[in-house]
């Protein structure tokens, strides 16, 4: 487990964390905001947060260190990303969630400084098994982390681009909780990375499995995953929630164990964070044990 206190930019985010309580970012009364459900055991989140480079044009790529250097075009993208840290924060905050599975994070360094925003243990994980990967998985939690395992969905022949998942078992006041968090290739739409979530499912006996599935819920890749689980956005009888505005769908899911939880609010995050701090809206489910 890391606590964020462990991390050498713990002092150089503490301005970002007084910036974001000082913030009133944990009221909302809009459809879709913040939970509506205080007796709610726990609140799960999953979110794409793009390395924190908002919204900024599609054309300038914000993943500029995996380009040749004749492609990067956006030289200025570190101070982008420093700049939207605090929004990134406060919109995390206007749910306030125990349990969040981040994807496209910036490396340990930038999943390290969220968790100190927030006050929370984490675990990064990063793609390729670069610790320096600009779009890898983090973990936050206040609850102890007990163990962490890893494992490889896929491997795409085209790219090299390899992507693993976080299987992390947590100890919530005293019950076990194992979180898968993900974030499928886009390119693969085979199915074969779904089917490797399944397995992990059963091999680790996994409560909740949330992330970006980069699939619509009709598409049949989700079959094995639903075979297993629940979707809550499905289960709380919401439409499709619009995870991805730029394809216009819901392809970041919350599935749970459902003879675990039993889902009692949901939705997306508050509408002033939409399509505004990410290129991905905000998934969250209040859950009750039962």
């Amino acid at each position: 487990m890391k606590n964020y206190k462990n991390s050498p930019r713990f002092f150089n985010i503490l301005v970002v964390f007084i910036f974001v309580v000082l913030l009133d970012a944990c009221s909302s009364g809009e459809e879709g905001g913040g939970t509506q459900t205080p007796d709610a055991d726990l609140i799960a989140m999953t979110f794409n947060i793009r390395i924190g480079a908002g919204t900024i044009e599609y054309t300038l790529n914000p993943y500029y260190n995996m380009l040749p250097s004749d492609l990067r075009n956006l030289p200025n993208i570190d101070q982008i990303i420093d700049d939207n840290l605090p929004a990134i924060v406060e919109s995390i905050q206007s749910v306030n969630p125990d349990i969040i599975g981040l994807q496209e994070v910036n490396g340990d360094s930038q999943a390290a400084a969220l968790a100190s925003a927030l006050g929370m243990n984490y675990e990064f994980t990063a793609h390729n098994g670069n610790p320096n990967s600009r779009s890898g998985l983090a973990l936050l939690t206040p609850y102890d982390i007990v163990s962490i395992d890893t494992r490889v969905i896929s491997l795409n022949i085209d790219t090299g681009n390899e992507r693993r998942i976080q299987i992390i078992t947590l100890d919530i006041d005293g019950r076990m909780v194992t979180v898968i968090n993900l974030h499928i290739d886009f390119r693969l739409d085979d199915g074969s990375s779904e089917l490797n979530i399944a397995t992990a499912i059963d091999d680790f006996n996994a409560d909740i499995a949330l992330g970006d599935y980069n699939a619509t819920p009709s598409e049949p890749v989700l079959a094995p995953i639903k075979d297993r689980m629940i979707d809550t956005t499905t289960a709380l009888g919401l439409p499709e929630l619009m995870t991805s505005p730029g394809r216009n769908k819901q392809i970041d899911y919350i599935f749970i164990e459902n003879n675990i939880f039993t889902p009692v609010s949901g939705g997306l995050f508050p509408s002033q964070y939409r399509w505004v701090v990410s290129d991905h809206n905000a998934v969250y489910a209040g859950l009750n044990f039962r």
